[in-house]
């Protein structure tokens, strides 16, 4: 077929000047003219290629485009290929013979249709993977005017691959699989999330779909069942082709398998059984499954053992289809016990139990020991003794062995044999046991009942055998003294002895080398000596058991057992009441008189007991109590008059001893107290209104007794307000407000107040005075302080106190008009006023060692508005501060670290105060520390305090007065205030030592010690009472080491190095005078 295309060849080259052509072949080739009209006539009939050159011949059909396009790949299998032309085409051109699909050589069948501009190749089958394609469109194509493609258009692609499911989980065929599977199903590439659903990727049992939710990540579909599988079931699960991957290829086929569940676990025996009793108290649980579990869900959550509500603690282990549960602690007795086995424990495929297995079962009685023969701590056991126990019930035989039932002699097991039978088990020793020794029988608790419980701890008690007769005990006893005169002295032996070998050679009692003469009696195991005649007072007797007394079997004692006594001596009185001789005794005293020994009651009688003024008898009341004879007066004794007792030798001790002589002494009763001097006087004008009422008294008084009842003060018959104070041999009245003027006033003291011993005035005291009409203009005056002016050693606790001349204006007295200071510091306090006393109580304890001024300015004011002429100031210095002088620093003060070859920190530490080294000016870690002062390296100012640190080292180490023993470990340690000493090395290994100032802030610690000192990690010192680091000194031999995180207080002077550990804080100062100093991530607070 002759094509445009062909035209254009060297031979037929038409071009714009074709005419010219054809001219020249009408004039050389005239003979050949009809070729020339056929050329034309084809010409005129053939198409172009729309190649936009402005030609006029109509234009050849093309492909515009195909889908796929040429060189594609991953083409849908199931692709439908088209090719779109440029022009409408003949549709009955466009079939399977001009459209043609091929893999290699071979056509591919399907089918063709041509809509629009478009032709469609529709495949009879699924196209292959991974294959390159050619598709084809002929030259047979053409469009309506018959026109043809100017030559096949031919172009290729490549299909993708289709989707596949490489696996599933559970495989195809899988049995015993978990009924709480969730199914899976990994793809061979990602797929089209939007076609994994429900529809596609279904699970059944038989016809039945099971419900659940489908998810897709990572090339894996997830079906997860709404609830769990049914056991020993087949499911099958199935991927329709519905499922495509993200370029729209479906599986080629719908992918199914199916699986099989396995059975549910479940218990199938426990030991103990359910409704077990008499279970052993050391029982440890099983638990036997029909199937292999998964350990980590066979646990102390899922196997419980329970008494009641409360859970047993135990252990749960698991092996071969067995779980154990072994309790802590043996079960209680007589019990019931409830086992569970939860729902979480699970089966090796994760299957769980379908309910909680629970069973229960009851503990049995421990066995014990009701009783043993020979019994615990029994003495003068046979030699030839069987060894028996008796239990609380049947026991075991086969546990009731050697090894379990022993008997020792120390550390020496005994060699027998041990039978059992009715309760009883008996050790029978191989041969005699040792006299007079001591054996110690154990059952242990291998023993147990019949059903396996153990006795709760071992069963220990001891016997000693026979030994050689003895002497246990003696009446009266060795050393005994006021022994009676007439005593029968007794001897008790360890053992029934031979009363023959019991007599006046064998048994003596002898004073000094004389024999007393008696007779020697023996029953039951006692024998007694009955001296002929009674034994001489006050006198020391020996008593003697020779060798020569005998057991039953002819045993001697080991030794003469001798004993010593002393026979009562007369009775004396030691001492009276009043003393002899005493005086200003109470009217209302109650007589007594103490004895040396036991009296005889009926023997202290008013014969025996007298109380006398001169000649006459004093009436009276005779009692005996615990070796006091009182004698308590029928009325109340004279004032002022000398008394005479008497105990006459009638009085007897109890054993018919007399006093010696009679016992004689005296005492004068105390006169009555009466008032000497009263102010004002009675019937005194012109009284003051402002006076204070006062009495002084002939002798001192109970201040207990002054108060507004036993001293009244009355204008008329009304009384009148006011306060009632005693001091120095004075009672005060002191009233609320100025007396009225031109008044009489009458004043009682009743005879309500006592003097010191309890005697009160005889009668009431009345006296009267009037008033005065003048207004009171005097001043009034501190008469009287406390401390007192410049006095010296005051306690710190002390409260300051200022006593005036008169009443004063109770609003008047208060912190601005009563003031202490120490130096220019105003101290805190409490001022009240109370008669005529303002009281100054500070706050906190004053310091010691410090003088302080007490001021009462003009502002204090009396009653009538009078104030002091001036300011009223006296000092006084309080005690020295407890613990030795402290040591002087001098220029080294300002230092918190000041070292002799350099200084190194690691860390973020942080000094607050001034740092330095000298000679060595080395300083190394700073920054990161931090100093918050001054650092002086190896400078002028740090070689000066360099040379006072040595000084005050020196001072240190040369303290000895009232040195204290310093222990090595300071641990637990409280210590007060002092100079304490050790010769070596000091430690603090764990917790805390206290330094309690006992409120005293100026008390000072020195420790002084000849070596180290060291704190270990995390110890602290604790200051408390006060207690204050800048007066605390560490005087160190060697080095000292400051542990991790320890916590410490005080002024470490080192002769060498000084270590801070990490974290470690020092409150107080590091100075050391040879060697460096080294800190990691420390602290120090200069005090």
């Amino acid at each position: 077929m002759i094509t445009k295309q062909n035209l254009k060849d060297e031979n037929f080259k038409f071009n714009e000047n074709w005419g010219n052509q054809i001219k020249r072949l009408k004039g050389t080739i005239h003979t050949r003219i009809w070729i020339v009209t056929l050329l034309l006539s084809v010409f005129m009939w053939q198409c172009t290629k729309d190649d936009f050159t402005g030609e006029t011949q109509p234009i050849c059909p093309e492909v515009v485009s195909t889908d796929p396009a040429g060189g594609a790949s991953n083409v849908l299998l199931d692709k439908q290929i088209s090719a779109t032309f440029n022009k409408a085409m003949d549709g009955s051109t466009i079939n399977t013979n001009t459209f043609i699909l091929k893999q290699g050589s071979t056509v591919i069948p399907g089918t063709v249709i041509y809509s629009g501009v478009t032709a469609t190749f529709i495949p009879a089958v699924i196209l292959l993977s991974n294959t390159t394609y050619t598709a084809i469109i002929t030259t047979g194509v053409k469009d309506f005017a018959k026109y043809s493609l100017l030559e096949d258009y031919v172009w290729t692609f490549t299909t993708g691959s289709a989707p596949l499911v490489v696996s599933t989980d559970p495989a195809n065929g899988a049995s015993g699989v978990p009924l709480g599977k969730v199914i899976s199903a990994l793809f061979s590439k990602p797929m089209n999330l939007a076609t994994i659903n429900a529809q596609t990727f279904t699970l059944k049992q038989g016809l039945t779909t099971i419900p659940g939710v489908v998810t897709y990540s990572g090339n894996t579909a997830l079906f997860t069942p709404s609830s769990n599988l049914t056991p020993n079931t087949v499911y099958t699960g199935t991927i329709t082709t519905g499922a495509k991957d993200v370029l729209g290829n479906s599986l080629l086929s719908n992918y199914v398998w199916s699986f099989n569940t396995g059975n549910t676990p479940s218990v199938i025996q426990t030991d103990p059984a359910n409704g077990a009793t008499n279970v052993p108290l050391t029982k440890i649980v099983t638990i036997t499954f029909n199937k292999p579990m998964d350990p980590a869900t066979v646990n102390a959550s899922t196997i419980l053992i329970k008494q009641g509500i409360n859970t047993i603690a135990g252990q749960v282990t698991y092996t071969g289809n067995v779980a154990t549960f072994t309790p802590n602690s043996p079960f209680t007795a007589n019990s019931v016990y409830t086992g569970t086995i939860t729902t979480g424990a699970k089966d090796a495929l994760g299957n769980p139990m379908l309910s909680n297995y629970i069973w229960s079962f009851t503990t049995g009685v421990l066995p014990f020991v009701i009783s043993t023969d020979p019994f615990n701590n029994a003495v003068n056991v046979d030699l030839d003794k069987k060894i028996t126990a008796v239990f609380s019930m049947a026991m075991d035989p086969a546990s009731l062995n050697t090894t379990t039932v022993t008997v020792k002699q120390g550390t020496t097991t005994i060699p027998g044999a041990v039978t059992y039978f009715g309760n009883i088990v008996t050790f029978t020793p191989n041969v005699a046991l040792s006299p007079g020794t001591l054996y110690n029988a154990t059952i242990t608790t291998g023993a147990t009942d019949a059903s396996g419980n153990h006795l709760a701890a071992n069963y220990n008690w001891s016997f000693t055998t026979s030994a050689l007769p003895f002497v246990i005990s003696t009446d009266p006893l060795n050393n005994d003294v006021n022994v009676d005169l007439d005593k029968k002295i007794t001897a008790t032996f360890s053992k029934a002895m031979d009363p023959l070998s019991l007599n006046a050679t064998t048994f003596t009692i002898k004073q000094g080398t004389t024999v007393i003469p008696g007779i020697v009696t023996y029953s039951g195991n006692v024998a007694t000596f009955t001296p002929n005649v009674p034994l001489s007072p006050g006198t020391i007797y020996n008593g003697t058991i020779t060798t020569g007394a005998k057991d039953v079997a002819g045993n001697n004692l080991a030794a003469n057992f001798n004993w010593i006594f002393t026979t009562g001596a007369n009775p004396i009185v030691i001492s009276t009441d009043p003393v002899n001789l005493a005086v200003n005794v109470p009217l209302n005293k109650i007589i007594t008189a103490t004895f040396s020994k036991a009296m005889d009651p009926a023997t202290l009688n008013g014969a025996t007991v007298t109380i006398k003024q001169g000649l006459t008898s004093v009436a009276g009341a005779i009692s005996y109590f615990g070796n006091i004879v009182t004698f308590t007066p029928s009325a109340n004794l004279s004032p002022g008059v000398v008394y005479t007792g008497t105990i006459t030798t009638g009085a007897t001790d109890a054993t018919g001893n007399n006093l010696a002589n009679n016992y004689t002494w005296s005492f004068t009763t105390g006169a009555l107290p009466t008032v000497v001097l009263t102010d004002p006087l009675n019937l005194a004008t012109n009284v003051a209104l402002d006076k204070v009422i006062s009495a002084t008294f002939s002798k001192a008084m109970d201040p207990s007794t002054f108060n507004n009842t036993s001293f009244v003060v009355q204008k008329g018959a009304v009384s009148i307000a006011g306060v009632v104070t005693y001091f120095g041999m004075k009672g005060s009245f002191v009233p609320n407000a100025n007396l009225d003027p031109n008044t009489v006033y009458t004043c009682t003291i009743t005879n309500a107040v006592k003097d010191a011993t309890g005697n009160a005035m005889a009668t009431n005291y009345t006296w009267s005075f009037t008033t005065g009409s003048a207004p009171d203009v005097t001043r009034p005056t501190v008469v009287l302080t406390s401390p007192l002016s410049d006095a010296v050693n005051v306690p710190l606790n002390t409260n300051v106190t200022a006593t005036f001349s008169e009443l004063m204006d109770i609003t008047s007295i208060n912190n601005l008009t009563f003031t202490l200071k120490n130096g220019s510091v105003l101290i805190s306090g409490l001022v009240t006023y109370s008669g005529l006393m303002a009281t100054f109580n500070p706050n906190v304890d004053l310091l010691s060692g410090t003088t302080y001024r007490a001021t009462v300015t003009t502002g204090a004011k009396d009653v009538a508005g009078n104030t002091l002429i001036s300011n009223y100031e006296w000092d006084f210095t309080t005690s020295a501060p407890a613990g030795p002088g402290g040591i002087n620093l001098r220029s080294a003060e300002p230092f918190a670290i000041l070292g002799g070859s350099g200084i190194s920190s690691t860390g973020m530490t942080i000094i607050n105060g001034d740092m330095g080294t000298s000679p060595t000016g080395t300083i190394n870690g700073f920054p990161p520390g931090i100093v918050n002062g001054t650092i002086h390296a190896a400078d002028p100012i740090a070689a000066q305090a360099k040379l006072d640190l040595t000084a005050a080292y020196l001072d240190g180490q040369s303290r000895s007065t009232n040195a204290i023993s310093l222990p090595g470990n300071l641990s637990g340690l409280t210590l007060t205030p002092g100079l304490y000493v050790n010769s070596t090395s000091v430690i603090l290994s764990a917790g805390t030592v206290w330094l309690d100032a006992q409120g005293d802030a100026n008390a000072t610690f020195i420790f002084k010690m000849g070596s180290t000192l060291t704190t270990l990690a995390g110890t602290q010192v604790v200051l408390m009472g006060g207690a204050l680091a800048k007066n605390i000194y560490w005087i160190v031999g060697t080095s000292a080491t400051l542990g991790t995180n320890s916590i410490f207080y005080g002024n470490v002077l080192a002769d060498q190095s000084i270590t801070l550990a990490t974290g470690a804080v020092l409150h107080g100062r590091a100075l050391t005078q040879i060697a460096a100093i080294s800190l990691d991530a420390s602290i120090v607070n200069r005090p």
